[in-house]
């Protein structure tokens, strides 16, 4: 018997927003809105718990250095611009929003270097986020609450996941709200 559409489409979207419990980045690499990063800064602000930037971390994905347990791998890749209004122009306020989320150093880098003035990216290395800007490295004791975080993630009450099939944790962009039966 199949779940009704209606659960499958809330197991979606838990599902996107799994990442964050997760613990990392994934699937918030290309940016976004504001609104969805602030609460998952905000949830780990306020639990302590670790998180780890990995892979891609792009625009908005940023904020996320704020969170006092934050740890970057060092193949981490960082992309700054400028903030924009959701119009299309550059946002001022948008703009302080990302960088009050750096450290001081980082946050006068990337002003000092023009890095958040255009809607292009300026690259910065998970590597040189630890060694020249100070930011944690990540070490084995975060990626073993990830999987720690991965077993309970199984069987929570209340959703429905299907045991036989590994569990999706990231959605490509686009696709929030649909489900594609394998």
């Amino acid at each position: 018997m199949k779940p009704p559409r209606l659960a499958l489409t809330a197991l979606a979207l838990t599902l996107t927003a799994s990442s964050a419990l997760a613990n990392t980045s994934r699937g918030f690499e290309t940016g976004g809105k504001f609104t969805r990063f602030d609460p998952v800064v905000a949830e780990y602000n306020q639990t302590g718990a670790p998180f780890r930037i990995v892979g891609r971390c792009n625009s908005a994905c940023t904020l996320f250095l704020s969170i006092r347990n934050v740890c970057v791998e060092r193949n981490a890749i960082f992309g700054f611009h400028a903030g924009n209004d959701g119009k299309g122009n550059i946002s001022l306020s948008a703009t302080r929003h990302m960088q009050n989320a750096y450290n001081p150093k980082l946050r006068r880098f990337v002003i000092e270097n023009g890095y958040m003035e255009t809607f292009d990216f300026h690259t910065i290395s998970g590597v040189d986020m630890i060694e020249k800007f100070g930011y944690p490295a990540c070490t084995a004791q975060h990626r073993l609450a990830e999987d720690d975080d991965r077993r309970n993630q199984r069987g929570l009450e209340g959703s429905y996941v299907d045991l036989q099939r590994p569990v999706q944790r990231a959605m490509p962009r686009g696709s929030e709200g649909s489900f594609t039966s394998r």
